[in-house]
């Protein structure tokens, strides 16, 4: 079971690697983070507990995409109510309940986040995924590492060979 500050993170679980990785990363390049798809905020939470300093963004619409064991569209109250609950044991978490593309159209310069790190976990088709990796560049003032989830899908195998095309990239340790 996740705690934090002795209190039980509700949900079905974080990603420890992600976890560790994240932390890593930001502590080599300052500056914060934003997980895309949270599902319960479990690894959100996890991730703002490690890194108090830093601001945490997190963005999800609380639909299922059509991987979970319910109909296509259809609301996810019981991870809604989670990643709330999550949210209200830290400090440093800016939640977004929305879809990425809504915000990747809100009327600000992303760049003011100051994210150097970006957790993509949301949706698993590929024309959510691109909106994902352009809201990604689209936060990145400077250096930024986007880490990628589900990489056993077809869908976010074609959007990491799409992003390498489009966007310039350096393989890890260059």
């Amino acid at each position: 079971m996740n705690t934090y500050k002795g209190k039980a993170l509700l949900g079905s679980g974080s990603h420890p690697n992600v976890i560790d990785d994240v932390t890593r990363h930001l502590n080599n390049l300052g500056g914060n983070y934003l997980e895309i798809g949270v599902w319960d905020g479990v690894t959100m939470c996890s991730i703002a507990e490690k890194n108090p300093t830093r601001k945490v963004y997190g963005i999800d619409p609380f639909i299922n995409d059509g991987n979970v064991a319910t109909r296509l569209n259809e609301p996810l109250p019981a991870q809604r109510e989670n990643c709330y609950h999550n949210i209200s044991l830290v400090n440093n978490v800016e939640f977004y309940e929305m879809r990425t593309v809504d915000f990747l159209q809100k009327d600000f310069d992303k760049r003011e986040l100051g994210v150097t790190v970006v957790y993509v976990d949301g949706s698993h088709y590929t024309l959510d995924i691109d909106i994902d990796v352009r809201l990604a560049m689209a936060c990145f003032a400077g250096k930024g590492i986007i880490i990628f989830d589900d990489l056993d899908y077809p869908d976010v195998r074609l959007s990491i060979y799409k992003a390498k095309r489009e966007y310039t990239f350096s393989r890890k340790g260059d």
